[in-house]
Parts: C-alpha cells; structure tokens; sequence
C-alpha cells in the first residue's frame, strides 16, 4: 500500500486510528482466502458497496490472493 493511499485508508475507513488500521491488517494476513477477508470486514466495519474508498480497500486485499 502506498503512503497516499495507507493515510486515505486510516482517514476515511478507521476513523483515524492507525493502531487499528495495522491491527486489521495484520489479521487480513492470517486469512486464507479472499471470501474471508471480505466477511470479516463486512461483519466487523460494515462499510457500504458505493465506498469508493472501501472498495479500492478490497481491490489491495483481493491482490493478496492472486
């Protein structure tokens, strides 16, 4: 993730809390599959399809299984 996008992320997603942001991410590691990874970031934020910040989110993570 680049710096741009890591303080976008931080900003717009966690609610400006970077602790939580890299705890999130961390966990996101550990998953096995993509399908995981979005319901666990549905189940936990609940953020809306029409985020486009969310989205561009899922799009870095879906690469982790590529």
């Amino acid at each position: 993730i680049n710096i741009g996008d890591r303080f976008r992320f931080q900003r717009e997603l966690f609610s400006g809390n970077g602790e939580e942001m890299n705890k999130t991410m961390n966990y996101l590691n550990q998953l096995a599959t993509f399908e995981e990874v979005v319901s666990f970031l549905q189940s936990k934020y609940g953020w809306s399809q029409e985020n486009e910040t969310a989205e561009d989110f899922y799009q870095i993570a879906r690469r982790l299984f590529l």
